[in-house]
């Protein structure tokens, strides 16, 4: 049996193509609103090896497939649809499996690794379910069939650019990009990392140890701030190892399926509060040994008011610091006019936290450092802190950062 995967517009195409090698016994499925499966009947294996091999050199997507018995199922298991998490269907173009209703269809053609079948795979496209939040420029390292980039897209991402030293699996992903209608946002080449030069939100490579190891300045250099790279193709034992090689971006989540593992490292950035990142600080407020008995849980009124009038106040910011779109850190950064010190304006930092798997990483030195500099720019004199008297870590913490015990700080809690 020979399956072709065709359209509407094109059956009759392909119903003459194959009238034209001989073929009669032809019949028509619909597995999808938009697919049609163009089913011929042939007298043998070599006849169908000749056949497909034509109607692939006219461009049309054909395949032979076995008529009956075990093969026959074993080939109906291995074409059928794969749903993620209700939301992506990744499902070969001539599967004769139903798909009217399945979520995110992504159909794949002929060529380049990648359906969504090995581990590796699949443990990527978990993270593009869980990660991707829409608008993303994306990278595929290593590219395949394009298969993680398209996914990526289909959630949402904007753009894809797909990268790999084969021709075929650049051609591939082209064809399959075609295929889904996703040609004018996909960029499919051969050329090295190193001559791209636009940062990407989202980076992917399913290439293994080795490749990520030599690739691991470039996939680094190629991640925008707030970013996040996801890598895979390698064994549990070598997760670490290959975390150490990507650093200093920093691992926020790890997924491992029998003997494959998936990680997912980000980019400290530092940038000013959005209101969505609200629950995140308040979060942090919390967790620590004197907020917990000042803070409430969750975000309240009182809260939403406080950030509201912040915002709205160009001589106070809220500040974060972010790993691939994660709060790990905040603080408020508030510029003082005076006229002491000859007029000038001091910068005062305040509610500085880290969330606590980055204490010690190095996080709250660099986003205190960031508000310096950033107070610096804006032409302060001073940058002035308090610290509380039980909070020892904190003063030597601020001492390294050169900051001086010059004076003695008072505060008087005002009852309401």
């Amino acid at each position: 049996m020979i399956v072709v995967a065709a359209t509407e517009n094109t059956v009759a195409r392909t119903r003459d193509r194959l009238r034209a090698l001989g073929v009669t016994d032809v019949q028509v499925a619909a597995p999808s609103a938009a697919r049609r499966l163009v089913l011929a009947t042939v007298t043998d294996a070599w006849e169908a090896e000749r056949i497909v091999a034509a109607l692939r050199a006219a461009g049309e997507l054909a395949v032979s497939r076995p008529d009956s018995g075990v093969r026959l199922e074993e080939w109906r298991r291995h074409t059928a649809p794969r749903t993620f998490a209700e939301r992506l269907t990744l499902a070969f173009a001539w599967s004769e499996h139903d798909r009217h209703g399945l979520p995110g269809v992504i159909e794949l053609g002929l060529g380049g690794f990648g359906s969504g079948q090995h581990p590796s795979t699949r443990l990527l496209i978990e993270e593009l379910l869980a990660r991707i939040a829409g608008g993303e420029r994306v990278l595929d390292v290593g590219c395949g069939s394009g298969v993680l980039g398209l996914g990526a897209l289909a959630l949402g991402a904007s753009h894809l650019t797909a990268v790999d030293l084969k021709p075929d699996a650049v051609d591939a992903t082209r064809r399959n990009a075609a295929l889904n209608g996703m040609g004018e946002r996909v960029e499919a080449t051969t050329a090295p990392l190193a001559r791209l030069d636009v940062p990407f939100d989202v980076v992917v490579a399913n290439v293994g140890r080795a490749a990520i190891v030599e690739l691991a300045p470039e996939l680094r250099r190629l991640l925008a701030p707030g970013g996040w790279l996801a890598v895979s193709g390698f064994e549990p034992s070598l997760a670490s190892p290959v975390a150490g090689f990507l650093r200093p971006l920093v691992e926020v989540g790890r997924r491992t399926d029998g003997g494959w593992t998936a990680l997912v490292m980000g980019k400290l950035s530092f940038r000013l509060a959005r209101h969505r990142d609200l629950p995140a600080m308040v979060a942090l407020l919390a967790d620590d040994v004197l907020g917990a008995g000042r803070e409430h849980p969750g975000v309240d009124a009182a809260y939403e008011s406080a950030f509201a009038a912040i915002d709205a106040d160009d001589r106070n910011e809220l500040i974060v610091a972010d790993i691939a779109g994660g709060v790990v850190g905040c603080l408020q950064l508030t510029y003082i006019p005076g006229l002491s010190r000859h007029g000038a304006e001091r910068a005062q930092i305040e509610s500085v936290r880290v969330r606590a798997d980055q204490r010690g990483s190095g996080t709250g030195r660099r986003l205190v450092a960031w508000a310096v500099e950033r107070a610096r720019v804006r032409g302060c004199g001073l940058v002035q802190l308090t610290t509380d008297k039980v909070r020892v870590d904190a003063h030597r913490f601020y001492a390294g950062l050169g900051f001086v015990a010059s004076h003695e700080g008072m505060k008087l809690t005002l009852e309401s």
